[in-house]
């Protein structure tokens, strides 16, 4: 009898004890690897402050999460330990004023978020604290409203032109091409056929195929066919310093029948 009442007992004591662990571990604990990160976890899903580390030992990062989504203030450190950037996440989505930091601790840049995409002025600055660069942007996209400075405060010219050129050769191959290029040439080119919209990129533009900052719209004309149409090209252009310079330019196709 005494038997049966120990063996009873401890079979109990042992199911509450696995009930704590799998509590424990499915619902709220903190773990690390090699002093890489550490986690807090809820319903296996990151909750709570996350850190990792950088392989010396330095913080590397700092994000809040709730139930594997990430909420709240988060931060970001170069492998000295000094801060890099620091921003604000409302369900996962950047939000808000961020900013970005030199490692000496002067301000790069800050930019301002709506539900995930940059929205409104994006400011740049130089280390002795001039500014650097403003972009603004719409709906995630930037604009042609993007303004670059040197160092003493002057405004930077940009020379940069969308050039297109007709290939014809519609009674060899019925081939008639417009070569799109900017002169002078830059490699950081993206092409675009369309209309900006509000003076902004946006998703309803057709991307082009660019290589080596080149790209081409190819028309496929019968013979004795002949047609004349306008052909909207925009240009983003990354600049020395990084930013996107937005350019336009129309074509006139006019094709006689041959």
């Amino acid at each position: 009898m005494h038997i049966t009442s120990f063996f009873s007992k401890l079979l109990a004591s042992l199911f509450i004890v696995g009930a704590i662990v799998i509590s424990l571990s499915s619902c709220n604990s903190e773990t690390g690897t090699s002093g890489k990160h550490k986690n807090q976890v809820l319903n296996g899903k990151k909750h709570g402050l996350t850190k990792t580390y950088h392989k010396n030992g330095n913080l590397k990062a700092e994000v809040n999460y709730e139930e594997g989504v990430r909420q709240g203030a988060a931060s970001d450190y170069y492998e000295s330990g000094k801060l890099r950037m620091e921003m604000n996440y409302v369900d996962g989505k950047k939000q808000d004023l961020a900013r970005f930091f030199y490692e000496d601790g002067k301000l790069f840049q800050e930019t301002i978020y709506k539900a995930g995409k940059p929205e409104g002025k994006r400011t740049q600055y130089h280390t002795n604290g001039k500014v650097k660069a403003e972009v603004v942007f719409k709906d995630g996209h930037p604009t042609k409203n993007m303004k670059e400075f040197d160092e003493k405060g002057n405004l930077r010219k940009h020379d940069v032109a969308v050039t297109i050129k007709p290939l014809n050769t519609i009674r060899k191959n019925g081939k008639y091409v417009l070569k799109i290029a900017t002169k002078p040439s830059r490699s950081k080119v993206t092409y675009y056929q369309g209309k900006l919209k509000n003076g902004a990129l946006h998703d309803g533009l057709k991307k082009l195929k660019t290589k080596g900052g080149k790209a081409e719209i190819a028309y496929n004309v019968a013979k004795g066919v002949g047609f004349t149409e306008q052909v909207p090209i925009v240009a983003k252009v990354i600049t020395q310093y990084g930013n996107p310079l937005i350019l336009e330019k129309n074509y006139k196709v006019d094709i006689m029948p041959q």
